[in-house]
């Protein structure tokens, strides 16, 4: 981009905004043909090259992006090496952003549903693609064949990426929107409940030399202070501990559940007998009180990385268990206080 180009669209943005895309159509091919623009129109007249940025939840319907986008880094890489970096921010799926995010989407009956880590294993797979294809364009080695996962992906992609300008690193911050940063273009999409980013109004914003605080410079902060926040933490993989926590704590439970099931039918078979119903009534109740506490318990760690159809499958599943075990011989009715009759 020349500076006479540079400074006409500066001149002709409104408050940076160079255009807007709807995508009225909803289609992939014009979202993409909207981000090709501005990469299209992208470039910068100084020496010091701008990296190009980008933040998705996953970016696995962005292959033509990606692959577009490697192009013209490794040109500029081309005529200095030390400009025409990738960043790539990606949402760790084990986040809870990433699951209500996917949760949000798979809602809309339009959307196809798909796991956070599915969708990420995707859009890894299509950087993978991009680099593959670019090394096959330069003549440069091929790469070696890699193993399906998330984390195979990731160990790939760290090894091999800094051959391409790539770093690549997770988060679990909530973001304002999608963000693509073509060195002085931004094109800027947005979350809404129910709906994926492609699917809504994006803006095109092109970065004032003259102005500090246009929109293109508070989109660029929020993108550095994600940056900086995964790279203190050394964000490279998803933290899978967390969920393997959550995963054993509701194991424990359900066997706690197993185990108050079993003492509730003791206190069944012993019900027939009259001398023991005051006593019983009183253990009956608190073990229902605990059997309930526990399903609560479970349920609070079940949601956490768990979609609402599961987790209602598993309130079902601990409802019948309960009613095997005790509804269907203990007479609730002792449980219940005796209305008063009318005088």
């Amino acid at each position: 981009m020349s500076k006479y180009t540079e400074n006409f669209w500066v001149f002709k943005a409104l408050n940076g905004i160079v255009d807007i895309n709807f995508n009225t159509e909803k289609s992939i091919e014009e979202f993409c043909n909207f981000v090709l623009s501005g990469l299209k129109k992208s470039g910068h007249t100084g020496s010091n090259f701008r990296n190009f940025r980008l933040l998705d939840t996953s970016m696995n319907d962005s292959y033509t992006i990606l692959q577009s986008t490697f192009r013209k880094a490794n040109e500029i890489r081309a005529q200095n090496e030390n400009s025409g970096g990738i960043q790539i921010l990606l949402a760790d799926p084990y986040s809870e952003f990433a699951r209500n995010r996917a949760e949000s989407i798979s809602k809309n009956p339009f959307q196809q549903p798909m796991s956070p880590i599915k969708k990420m294993e995707d859009g890894l797979e299509q950087i993978i693609v991009s680099m593959r294809d670019l090394a096959e364009t330069q003549q440069r080695r091929a790469l070696p064949s890699c193993m399906e996962g998330v984390k195979p992906k990731l160990e790939f992609i760290h090894k091999y990426g800094k051959d391409f300008g790539l770093r690549l690193l997770l988060y679990s911050d909530v973001p304002s929107g999608p963000m693509y940063f073509f060195q002085n273009i931004l094109l800027k999409g947005r979350f809404c409940v129910g709906e994926s980013a492609v699917n809504l109004p994006w803006m095109m914003i092109i970065d004032d030399p003259n102005c500090s605080k246009d929109f293109y410079n508070v989109f660029s902060d929020e993108f550095d202070r994600i940056w900086e926040r995964s790279e203190e933490e050394n964000y490279q993989y998803p933290r899978e501990k967390k969920l393997k926590a959550e995963e054993t704590r509701i194991r424990e439970l359900e066997q706690e559940i197993s185990r108050l099931n079993e003492e509730l039918k003791i206190f069944r078979s012993q019900a027939n007998s009259e001398e023991n119903q005051p006593q019983l009534k009183n253990q009956i109740t608190r073990g229902l009180g605990t059997l309930v506490s526990t399903v609560v318990e479970v349920m609070d760690h079940a949601q956490r990385f768990l979609f609402t159809w599961q987790l209602f499958v598993i309130l079902i599943g601990l409802l019948v268990a309960v009613f095997v075990g005790v509804g269907s011989k203990i007479d609730f009715n002792q449980l219940l206080p005796k209305p008063t009759p009318p005088q």
